[in-house]
């Protein structure tokens, strides 16, 4: 399955359950995160997608970990069912 069809049944899944979702367009910033998740329970994630195969940039790599370092919540997702049970876990926060 392809990058964007991963990303596009993970966002219907979110919206369909109440979140607000936005495209993130790089934020002046070329390796963040693809999605940004405001769940209905004030909880705010960032998801990068790619397919199975995909890999991340050393930038992205470098962004998410300085993410995680202040305690945000961000994952890389590399299947629906995987950007799905994220979006659980953090619905249930």
């Amino acid at each position: 399955m392809l990058e964007k069809q991963i990303e596009a049944k993970a966002v219907k899944w979110a919206k369909d359950r109440g979140c607000l979702v936005l495209k993130a367009n790089g934020l002046g910033q070329r390796s963040f995160p693809d999605r940004i998740f405001f769940l209905p329970n004030g909880v705010v994630g960032l998801i990068e997608f790619k397919k199975a195969d995909g890999k991340l940039s050393e930038g992205q790599k470098d962004l998410i970990l300085e993410l995680q370092r202040r305690k945000q919540k961000v994952a890389v997702c590399y299947s629906v069912a995987a950007a799905i049970e994220i979006l659980d876990y953090w619905l249930k926060l």
